[in-house]
């Protein structure tokens, strides 16, 4: 059943003191993926992006109408190996169909979130369960209250205290991407301080403690925090050292923070910083 919950206790479901933040140093320079050490065949002449890391194994999924393709649009997996990514693989039904599948998102729980586009129409989130031995269960859409008749992209789940709050973008409110949340699958509410008319804030990705995002706006990537969850969104900052002409898009953090992995002119790219502290009550 969906809670019923005040405006208050929305914000107060994530991580809710400063004291929980985690500090970082700045973003080191961007590498392709494919240029670690023991790299595969992740990015290749077709389009890839949409990357995220899997929070128990840094596995790699993307989105990708690579050779072998179902549909318009695949998700697809890359293994870490210790040393960088093997040849992603096609996660193939009932995920992937001839429709297209992208934005991926691994959470905790062994949920796969995603995005389908149904017949070239509007496109919904979904989610379905990564079983034992690399099963998956048929994937189901969220509710109406999180989906809508627009475009919704993008989901980004962390939790607390038995509670699941997740973050997307849509373009329900006159064509423009903005972020929205919404807990436990109840009705989706703009994120505050995110909401700027006229700008597309697309794709976002929060880091675990709820203090933290980033997301693609005209091509470049932009970050937000906030000093407790009680607090409206800081004014985006672009993240000049990964934005580039080529354009970049889907940026998303790594479980600890200290990796972020998106889409640059159609290949992917990781940026890494150093955790400074990382201070709890």
């Amino acid at each position: 059943m969906i809670k019923t919950i005040s405006m208050l206790a929305l914000a107060s479901v994530a991580y809710a003191s400063p004291a929980a933040s985690q500090q970082f140093g700045p973003w080191q320079s961007p590498i392709n993926v494919n240029d670690y050490p023991a790299s595969g065949a992740v990015n290749t002449p077709a389009p890839e992006g949409c990357p995220i890391l899997d929070p128990y194994t840094q596995d790699l999924f993307i989105a990708s109408p690579r050779d072998g393709t179902i549909g318009s649009l695949d998700i697809w997996r890359a293994t870490w190996n210790g040393d960088g990514w093997d040849t992603p693989d096609n996660l193939g039904g009932p995920i992937n169909t001839v429709d297209a599948e992208f934005c991926p998102t691994p959470t905790r729980g062994r949920w796969l979130y995603f995005v389908r586009r149904d017949g070239g129409g509007d496109s919904d989130i979904f989610r379905a369960k990564l079983l034992p031995q690399g099963e998956i269960s048929q994937p189901t859409r969220l509710s109406m209250q999180v989906n809508s008749n627009a475009d919704e992209w993008s989901p980004s789940i962390y939790e607390h205290n038995g509670d699941t709050v997740l973050h997307f973008s849509s373009t329900r409110d006159g064509g423009q991407h903005d972020v929205y949340y919404s807990v436990n699958f109840g009705p989706a509410k703009k994120a505050p301080g995110l909401a700027n008319p006229g700008i597309d804030e697309a794709r976002p990705n929060i880091r675990r403690d709820g203090l933290e995002i980033v997301f693609d706006s005209g091509g470049d990537v932009y970050t937000s925090s906030r000093a407790s969850v009680y607090d409206d969104w800081s004014a985006p900052v672009k993240i000049d050292i990964v934005s580039t002409p080529a354009g970049e898009s889907r940026a998303s953090l790594s479980w600890d923070g200290t990796m972020m992995i998106y889409g640059s002119g159609g290949d992917i790219f990781v940026a890494t910083r150093k955790k400074v502290t990382g201070k709890t009550k």
